[in-house]
Order: C-alpha cells, then structure tokens, then sequence
C-alpha cells in the first residue's frame, strides 16, 4: 500500500499543479491569454536554437500565426509591431520566405509611424528583397531608407549593399578578393 501511495503522490501533485496552471490560464485577459500562449512558443523556439536542431518549420508556423492573429485583435497594442517583425524574421531565417517577410517588413513600416525601430523596417525591407533577388524593389527601399535616414547607423550599410548589388561579376569578384586579404574589422567601405 505504501508503494502505491509512493507512487500516486507526485502523479496528484504534477495534476494539481496542472490544474492550477489551467485556472491561472483561464483567468486571463484575451490579450494576456495571447501574450502566454507567443512566450510559451517564443521558449520552445529558443530551446530548439539552443540545442542547435534544424529549425521546426510547424512551430515555426504556428509562431508566426499568433503573431498575426495578435497584431489583428490588438492593432494598437505596442507589442504588434514586435510581434510582426519577429514573423518576418521567421520567414526569412525559417522559411526564407524572403519576399513575404518584405511584404511584412513594409506594412510595419506603413502601420506603425510611431514604432522605435520603424527605420529599420525598410532596411530589413531592402535587404530581404536582396534575399529574394528581386534588385528593383531592393534599390527602391534601400535607397528610401538612406533619403529618410541618412544619418541613421545603417545608412553607409545600405549604401554599400546597393553598391554591391550595382557590380559587375569582375567587379564583385575583385571586392571579394580584397575584402578576404583585408583583417576583420580594418574593412574599408566601398
């Protein structure tokens, strides 16, 4: 009897705290239920980089979901622009999706005017569209980006990019050659 109860006990107490966790869950706003639920992937993703795994393209999918459907039931909430950006860059680490995770990029950018890292979207915008070597909305977005945010960090990195983009096969390869036998960080901009 006394092994039985040995072994009921953590098997009652792990139920327990379930159902406390699933009261806890209950008892939540729409808005919290929905921040929980992308922690709880956002942790299950970051296991999984940890152990080094190839990337799980269903909860990769399903992250991306829940930030949709987050930023569509709290269009005003401070987090839906985060929340985007993190699904594009799923799509184009995860899925290299290049072009839908541009299409993401840029309805932030439109969206959120008062977003911290709204300059950036059109960068990372640019810079997917290079991805997905589609040069023309690349140079469109890019150049944007500098025009808009010329004293911005990564302006001369947008500058070089359209430079690169812009080169020959002969010139590429040249840039490349020099740029192997220069020591890293002594990198000159072209």
């Amino acid at each position: 009897m006394k092994r039985i109860l040995f072994y009921l006990l953590p098997l009652l107490f792990l139920i327990a705290c379930n159902k406390g966790k699933e009261k806890e869950r209950a008892n939540l706003s729409p808005r919290d239920a929905a921040v929980s639920k992308i922690d709880s992937l956002e942790t299950q993703i970051r296991a999984s980089v940890d152990k080094q795994e190839n990337p799980d393209v269903t909860l990769a999918l399903n992250a991306i979901k829940h930030y949709r459907y987050f930023a569509a039931d709290f269009p005003q909430d401070s987090l839906s622009p985060d929340y985007l950006f993190r699904a594009a860059q799923i799509y184009e680490g995860v899925l290299q999706d290049h072009a839908e995770a541009a299409e993401i990029y840029g309805s932030v950018y439109e969206k959120y005017p008062k977003y911290k890292n709204r300059p950036m979207m059109l960068f990372h915008q640019g810079n997917a569209y290079i991805e997905a070597q589609d040069t023309a909305y690349a140079s469109l977005y890019l150049g944007r980006f500098i025009r808009e945010y010329g004293n911005h960090p990564f302006a001369d990195d947008a500058q070089g990019l359209l430079n690169i983009m812009r080169m020959n096969d002969a010139q590429l390869q040249d840039f490349l050659t020099k740029a192997r036998k220069q020591p890293e960080g002594s990198a000159q901009h072209q």
